[in-house]
């Protein structure tokens, strides 16, 4: 979704931010595994991906490592197991497994794609493979897409190439910059209009790492660097309750501080370059995954990018719809939940789509909002809630509007008046979901005390979603909230 906004100054002070250019933040999904698991005659999933698409509506096809390994030729994803990894990797058998499923499929996957598109009126970054496809295949997928009037804007040169199981094939970043300039170049002789982005590889303290990043800098033919967050989280803890409470503490650390700093470091490196963010979440957690504390990290994380000082384009959410209940917003039920979800409905939302469904409600309030300026401000209370402020000016300079959202980490409930420190006479929610236990999810989740006849955990708590247009004067503990501020 493109939101453009118009501003007059620029500053950047105490976690201040008034913006003076055009806002141009482009939300979405990454659609990884995404057609294996896809029922188009679906009609709850129908309308599940109509509120998640819309105001955060583009998508990455065909999504992240499958993208190497995707060829137009034959059912499903195309997979050609010679192309595949060594068995020694995990990559392999996730390829092997996904393959059993793709391969069943009457058609190529390309032409589902086309149709999910087209029914949903979304946006489209393509990832190019460069280590299984020559150019040659590269620009007849491209092809088939405008063609079918999809119009192609955006490329990523590659996915993780930085990897060490893709090491055999690109050996170094010297490896990667002479294939990646290859392709570059003729994708922009043949495709009027596209634009690219190359692989950054992960700031961690590792020579390879820093020095593919260093040489990449150096270069000027691309259009973009691509960089993919995930943020860790211990979990050896034999001590549980343990590991949840320093697990706050670092999501806060996170969010607050090494979120920012990390991005400021691409921004320093590549200053004059966009920054596409084409995957993020928690990296792959069984005890966070499908929690509230996941919820809690994407809302932050939604609200510290948008509206912020860092050159980015696209915020690419990894993933949309899938078979494990980790990464993705929706599931196909596992077999236990469909005993407990009865509702005639093959798939599940996940905890992170209640992130999502509140973001798109406070994109589209901005959306349908007339303003001058919008002065965006965020702090952190008591270590517990991030408040984000987002007040919209005429040209006079007088408020119009406020609205704040407000994300609370901890079991207890504030009072909304100490917690905003304004002169306001009401705050109205539009939306809110919240939890008693930061461990309860959306259904299935493998590391809660219950479990069933057949072994499998299964969240029994579950996150309670309201949608809004009420007086609000405390907010509860784990919770969302998204308000307006009325003032005198």
């Amino acid at each position: 979704m493109k939101l453009f906004l118009i501003f007059l100054i620029c500053v950047n002070f105490c976690n201040n931010v008034i913006f003076s250019q055009t806002n141009n933040i482009n939300a979405g999904y990454c659609l990884t595994n995404f057609f294996n698991y896809y029922d188009t005659s679906d009609k709850d999933l129908d309308s599940l991906l109509k509120k998640q698409f819309l105001n955060t509506n583009v998508v990455r096809f065909p999504g992240g490592n499958i993208s190497h390994y995707y060829n137009l030729k034959g059912n499903g994803y195309g997979f050609q197991e010679e192309d595949f990894p060594e068995n020694n990797f995990f990559l392999f058998k996730n390829l092997n497994s996904l393959k059993l499923i793709s391969e069943r499929s009457q058609r190529n996957y390309i032409y589902d794609f086309i149709d999910f598109v087209n029914r949903y009126s979304l946006e489209v970054i393509y990832v190019a493979d460069l280590i299984n496809s020559s150019y040659e295949e590269i620009a007849a997928v491209l092809s088939v897409f405008y063609e079918n009037d999809i119009n192609i804007k955006s490329v990523e040169l590659g996915n993780e190439l930085y990897a060490e199981v893709y090491r055999k094939k690109i050996r170094n970043v010297d490896d990667y910059i002479n294939t990646a300039k290859i392709y570059d170049n003729k994708l922009k002789r043949d495709f009027q209009g596209i634009r690219t982005g190359v692989v950054l590889a992960p700031l961690q303290k590792n020579n390879f790492f820093e020095n593919w990043n260093k040489k990449i800098a150096n270069e000027d033919f691309y259009d973009a660097v691509v960089v993919h967050v995930y943020q860790k989280i211990k979990e050896n803890f034999k001590d549980k309750n343990k590991m949840y409470r320093l697990a706050s503490k670092e999501f806060i650390n996170y969010l607050n501080y090494t979120l920012s700093f990390n991005l400021e470091k691409y921004n320093n490196l590549f200053q004059d370059k966009i920054l596409w963010i084409t995957e993020w979440n928690l990296a792959k957690s069984d005890f966070f995954g499908n929690t509230m504390y996941q919820a809690l990290f994407v809302s932050c994380f939604l609200n510290t990018i948008y509206f912020s000082e860092f050159n980015v384009e696209y915020l690419i959410y990894h993933k949309l719809l899938s078979n494990e209940y980790v990464f993705s917003l929706i599931n196909p039920k596992w077999e236990v939940e469909k005993k407990y979800y009865n509702n005639k409905s093959k798939y599940i939302n996940r905890a992170s789509y209640y992130s999502f469904d509140l973001f798109n409600v406070f994109l589209e309030l901005m959306k349908n909002q007339k303003f001058h300026e919008v002065r965006k401000s965020s702090e952190c209370i008591d270590d517990n809630i991030f408040i984000f402020n987002y007040d919209l000016f005429d040209k006079n300079n007088k408020i119009i509007k406020t609205y704040s959202c407000l994300i609370n980490f901890s079991s207890k409930s504030y009072d909304v008046r100490k917690v905003v420190k304004r002169d306001f006479v009401l705050f109205k929610s539009h939306g809110c979901f919240k939890t008693n236990n930061i461990k309860n999810g959306q259904g299935f989740n493998g590391y809660v005390k219950y479990k069933n006849e057949i072994g499998l955990g299964l969240n029994l708590g579950y996150i309670d979603y309201d949608s809004g247009n009420k007086k609000i004067n405390s907010i509860e503990g784990f919770s969302v909230y998204l308000g307006e501020l009325t003032y005198n």
